[in-house]
This record gives structure tokens, C-alpha cells and sequence, in this order.
């Protein structure tokens, strides 16, 4: 805002009117100072300044807040308040955007936003520990080769390209302002099929020029970067112009079968399960690395509980952002849970039965003095499916707090 400062004195209002005289005032001065009203350019630069002025006034005065805080600070102290997370309730031309449907009256040739396609794409977890090329297939709108009609699309004679016509439209007694509108000639593409090109359309299910075929599309991923989603821009259908496509949003997922899973940042987490003996008197095997390439040996003569927790040190996913030369890993998080035989059969039973500690033979309570004892067998009773108090069911290592995981967990280097 250049010039007087004072926003009374633009609106040219005294500080104690009320809000009906502040509109009234603006109403009046931006009729006079509409730029729509000046044709010759030196006084159209001039009025167009004057209107955004008394505009921008009338925005801060029409709000009691924001009215309230000029009063008090000016100007300074309003921008302070709208720095520091106050806002602008009204935002400069709001008033006008309202009216053209969220256009504003100075940029009559904003372009609308270019259309977005979506696409889902399962991929392992080893693309984003070796990074590079990630080529997949979709279907898309492409230029039919067979009649090339396409090609011969034409600038739009009514808009000449711009997708958009400007309309006057009445907002008050003797006001008017221009609103832009989607050209209806080109549907607000500004190109359009040329009239003789329509007669050599192919029957080849092409549609304006248009046909759908299976294209391959390539994205780059760098090493540790996550799942998620990335806007591929110029990559979608081709649209009513051989130069412009839609974006692709393209959203990638994780496999169902992923025997690894991101944990924090870099690290991985693998859920591996061990039998009853393994647990008991140790196990030594490999699995296979998150890489596809190497192996890692899981070797332990203790006793494994289930829960326990092994850190392996740096055999994680590349940290994001380093160069290659000085490349730093996350770390692999091994997370053990025992498989329990569903039955023990006799001669097993008689084999563990002097080397295992089990509570028997509980002896009853004396007859002089007599107790309450209830005498159930529990394998005649079925598993209960009711869930335990104040434990989510399936619970495990991945809902407990920060500070329980890290009393369960035992990092080793490789």
C-alpha cells in the first residue's frame, strides 16, 4: 500500500465512523476508481493503483478485529499480529474473489490447475536400499497413430488459447465487474479439433484423436527414500493439446508378503519365528538380507523368550541424503516369537517329564480345617476368546513405549 497510510483518510472516513459509513464510503470511491472506467492507460494505471488501495483499506476497516488492532498498533503492529499466526481473515480482494467464484479481478488469465491422475504401485523394500529406475505400466490417453487427427488441433478462435472469456457481471446499483469463464467453444481448453481433421477419424475406438493404450512410465527412487506418495508432473493423459498432459500422483505401497517392515527412519524390523526347541537349546540358520543379495547368519546358544529383541547393527536401510562414498546405514531389529507345539505326545512327555520343572501333586487341605477348593481340569475347558483388560489383542512389541522397547533390546554388530 504506497501513499497516504492513513486508512481513514483512503477510505475518506472519519476514525469514529461506524461500519455502515466505512461501506458506503468504499462503495462510493470504488465505483469512481474501478479501472474499468479509464481507458486511456496513463490514467488506467492510476486508477487500478487507487482501487487496490481503497480495497485493501476497506478489507482491515470492514473487520472489528482487524479494525480494532489497526486502532491501537497501525499498520506495523497489524503485519506483527498477521506474522505471528493472526492471519488475515479477509484476505486482499476477497470481497471480489467471492463474486468470481475465486478469481481475482487483476489476473483475468490465471490458469487452472492441471488435472490429476492416481496410480498405486506395490514395491519391495529392496527398490529403496538400492534406489534407481522404477518403470511400471498404466493405461493412458495417448495420441491415436492411425489418423494422427490429433495433431492438427487448432488454437481456439474465440479465446486465441486462453481456455477462458471474460463476462460482466452486475454486483450492485451501477457496479460491474469482469469475471472470467471457462471458454465455451473449447470447454476452456483453448484448442480445439479442426473442423476438416473430424472427417478423417479412424475406427480404431479412437476418441477425438485419442486412444487408449498401456504406456510405460518411469519414476527415480534414491536410496532410503520411504512409501508414500510423489507427483510425476506431465505424465498423465494427453489433454485437448499435443503439449499438455495431465500429472500423475503416483502413491507406492508395500507388498502384503514383506518379511521386512520400516521401523524409525532407516531402521527395519523383521518378525521371525522360532520353534519351541530353537528357543530352548539355541539355533544357527541364515535369512535372506533386505538387499536380495547377502545373508545374515542368526546364531544363539541362550534361551530365546518370546519378545526378545536383537539390534543388528547398520544392516538397515541407506540414511537418506548421503553420498555414496560416505553411505551410513540404519539398523535391522530382529523380533523373536516361539511357535508352541499344539500337543506333546507320551513318549515325548516321558522323555521331558525328569528334566523339565512342572508344579503336581498338590496336596489337599487337612480335614480339621476345611478350606473352599475348586476343582476344574482345564482340558476340558475351550480357549477363551475374551480379550484381557487393558491389553489390545495382538499386541506386541510394535505398541509398547519407547522406554520398554529399549530395555528389550540387544544390538550386535555384524
Amino acid at each position: 500500500m504506497s501513499g497516504v497510510q492513513d486508512l481513514y483518510q483512503i477510505l475518506e472516513v472519519k476514525r469514529h465512523s461506524n461500519a455502515s459509513e466505512i461501506k458506503k464510503s468504499y462503495y462510493k470511491l470504488a465505483r469512481t476508481w474501478h479501472p474499468d472506467k479509464h481507458t486511456e492507460p496513463s490514467k488506467k494505471a492510476k486508477a487500478e493503483e487507487k482501487f487496490k488501495e481503497v480495497t485493501e483499506a476497506y478489507e482491515i476497516l470492514s473487520d472489528p478485529e482487524q479494525r480494532k488492532i489497526y486502532d491501537r498498533h497501525g499498520l506495523e503492529g497489524l503485519k506483527k499480529q498477521q506474522r505471528s499466526g493472526g492471519g488475515h481473515p479477509f484476505p486482499p480482494f476477497s470481497f471480489f474473489e467471492e463474486a468470481f467464484g475465486g478469481s481475482n479481478p487483476f489476473f483475468h488469465h490465471q490458469r487452472s490447475r492441471t488435472p490429476r491422475q492416481k496410480h498405486i504401485e506395490e514395491v519391495p523394500l529392496k527398490t529403496f536400499y538400492h534406489g534407481g529406475t522404477l518403470k511400471f505400466t498404466k493405461v493412458l490417453k495417448v495420441p491415436c497413430e492411425s489418423c494422427k487427427v490429433f495433431y492438427q488441433m487448432q488454437t481456439c478462435p474465440q479465446c486465441q488459447g486462453q481456455g477462458i472469456c471474460i463476462q460482466m457481471q452486475r454486483i450492485g446499483p451501477g457496479f460491474q465487474i469482469q469475471k472470467p469463464v471457462p471458454c465455451p467453444k473449447c470447454q476452456g481448453q483453448g484448442q480445439m479439433l479442426n473442423p476438416q481433421a473430424k472427417k478423417k477419424l479412424c475406427n480404431q475406438k479412437c476418441e477425438k484423436g485419442l486412444i487408449s493404450q498401456p504406456q510405460t512410465i518411469e519414476c527415480e527412487i534414491k536410496p532410503g527414500e520411504n512409501y508414500g506418495s510423489r507427483l510425476l508432473q506431465n505424465q498423465g493423459d494427453f489433454l485437448k493439446s499435443p503439449n499438455k498432459r495431465a500429472d500423475l500422483e503416483l502413491e507406492l505401497r508395500p507388498p502384503n508378503d514383506m518379511n521386512f517392515q520400516r521401523y524409525q527412519g532407516s531402521d527395519l524390523i523383521r518378525e521371525e519365528i522360532i520353534t519351541l526347541g530353537e528357543a530352548l537349546l539355541g539355533f544357527d540358520y541364515h535369512i535372506e538380507h533386505v538387499d536380495g543379495l547377502r545373508k545374515i547368519r542368526l546364531h544363539s546358544t541362550q534361551v530365546i523368550r518370546p519378545g526378545t529383541i536383537k539390534c543388528l547393527e547398520n544392516e538397515g536401510l541407506p540414511i537418506l541424503g548421503r553420498n555414496q562414498e560416505h553411505q551410513k546405514y540404519g539398523d535391522l531389529y530382529i523380533l523373536f516369537d516361539v511357535k508352541f507345539p499344539d500337543k506333546v505326545s507320551p513318549k515325548t512327555r516321558e522323555i521331558l517329564s525328569p528334566i523339565m520343572n512342572r508344579r503336581q501333586n498338590i496336596t489337599p487341605p487337612p480335614k480339621n480345617n476345611p478350606e473352599r477348593l475348586v476343582v476344574t481340569d482345564l482340558d476340558e475347558l475351550s480357549d477363551s476368546k475374551h480379550p484381557i483388560p487393558g491389553k489390545k489383542p495382538g499386541s506386541n512389541f510394535y505398541h509398547e513405549s519407547n522406554s520398554e522397547k529399549s530395555n528389550n533390546i540387544q544390538c550386535t554388530q555384524q
